[in-house]
């Protein structure tokens, strides 16, 4: 396996401008910043945490002044986060709206009651966010797709797997009140509807960060069923299924030190490889790619652990996890020997080929 190089957090253009000194952000920085800080502290981060998570996660070094100055100052609008700030503040008006008050009282209370400030002007169609304590886990859900399989240029998903997308739009119908539609693409892939602004803004701006520090196993999940995935390890010289490994890939340096640094946090021991920028030939055609980065779990106590904690909803890569961890109580050919009678390898996936369930 490749060591992976020691490059700086702000290599990545998913929040570029993680990892500056805070005496060096812009003044568009700091209001997103602000926006993390009053996040942090309305889901009772204690101030001292606060310093160390933005730390670890954010790579900026507050000092407990400048934490104070934050919470206290009156920071100007984050004009990089205006569809997820005026989402918020709309679905805040709505709310005070249904308790008979008339819409410009609903309006003002609204945006008193926001610890951030929020546009001046804000469309009368923006998608409302409700951001609360039981819709928090979905939006870090979101935020979690919006560092993986999200189109950060037009917004919606593209993927393979209709259960991914349908799982997505439930929690986004949790979150906004709007139920997206999913159609069939042209190359046989699944797209969601919606053009998600704010979503676009979570990973653009970096604010996906504090969602993920505030509901980590639920960021993960979003995030693995974006980028993970699950496969044996066989030795077929031997015929052997040694173990399980469950992987995550990515090519953002931020994304890779956050998901590891979270998988850590909950206790997992993680590997990682690298894999540099390479260049192809495929069907006559010249085509570059990115370096690679990996993380991955390994062994069977720790795959449980993944399943009863973060999982999968797509439901062949959960099949495929089920699958494998009822092999674990048989030695490791046997293992082999049912594996390759159930399973087999096109297009880079395991898919099995006897769909009923045997007993192992």
């Amino acid at each position: 396996m490749n060591p992976v190089p020691r490059v700086s957090t702000k290599a990545s253009s998913i929040g570029g401008w993680i990892g500056k000194p805070f005496n060096k952000l812009s003044e568009e920085e700091r209001a997103l910043l602000h926006v993390v800080v009053m996040l942090l502290r309305a889901y009772d981060y204690e101030p001292t945490k606060m310093i160390e998570s933005i730390k670890a996660f954010y790579g900026v070094k507050l000092t407990r002044k400048a934490l104070l100055t934050l919470l206290h100052e009156k920071a100007p609008l984050c004009r990089s986060l205006s569809a997820f700030l005026g989402g918020v503040y709309m679905a805040k008006a709505y709310e005070l709206r249904g308790k008979g008050l008339s819409w410009s009282q609903a309006r003002n209370r609204a945006r008193l009651s926001l610890p951030f400030e929020v546009p001046k002007v804000v469309p009368p169609n923006i998608t409302p966010i409700n951001l609360s304590e039981e819709t928090l886990p979905c939006i870090a859900y979101i935020a979690g797709v919006s560092v993986g399989d999200y189109q950060r240029t037009k917004g919606g998903l593209h993927v393979k797997d209709r259960e991914f997308a349908e799982f997505y739009i439930s929690m986004y119908e949790r979150v906004t009140g709007r139920r997206p539609k999913i159609r069939r693409a042209w190359d046989g892939y699944y797209e969601t509807s919606e053009r998600a602004r704010w979503v676009c803004e979570l990973a653009r701006s970096g604010l996906w960060i504090a969602f993920a520090m505030l509901r980590p196993t639920w960021f993960l999940k979003g995030l693995y069923d974006s980028e993970g995935g699950v496969t044996p390890h066989l030795i077929h010289k031997r015929k052997i299924l040694c173990c399980i490994y469950i992987v995550l890939k990515t090519g953002s340096w931020i994304v890779f030190h956050v998901a590891r640094s979270l998988l850590e946090e909950l206790g997992y021991k993680v590997g990682c490889d690298y894999e540099a920028p390479v260049r192809r030939i495929i069907r006559g055609k010249n085509f570059a790619f990115s370096a690679t980065l990996e993380i991955w779990i390994q062994g069977w106590a720790q795959a449980r652990k993944f399943a009863e904690q973060i999982g999968f909803r797509i439901n062949h890569r959960r099949q495929v996890l089920q699958d494998l961890l009822r092999l674990e109580h048989l030695n490791t050919k046997e293992r082999y020997k049912w594996w390759m009678q159930h399973y087999e390898k096109r297009s880079g996936r395991w898919h099995r080929v006897t769909p009923e369930v045997i007993d192992t």
